[in-house]
């Protein structure tokens, strides 16, 4: 495996990870530190890395206290309605 694949399968695991957390937690969004522990990386600076390659190519777009992900919607539970 090549190093650019490593490097995708990476950010592929990251996406991944932020799409089930939002999922579970009702639209919030992952800490650096959750993503960190999640996928095994030795540090957060290492996260922080690949989340702003991801936002260069498209893939999230990062807010102050959030990860949003272009494309995705996200609908409250019914109880909250």
């Amino acid at each position: 495996m090549t190093r650019l694949q490593k490097t995708m399968e990476k950010r592929e695991k990251i996406l991944a990870y932020i799409i089930d957390f939002k999922q579970k937690n009702d639209g919030l969004s992952p800490t650096v530190r959750d993503i960190t522990k999640n996928c095994e990386f030795s540090s957060t600076s290492v996260t922080d890395y690949h989340l702003d390659k991801m936002v260069v190519d498209g893939k999230i777009k990062r807010q102050r206290r959030g990860i949003m992900i272009p494309g995705g919607s996200w609908t409250p539970p019914e109880q909250l309605l």
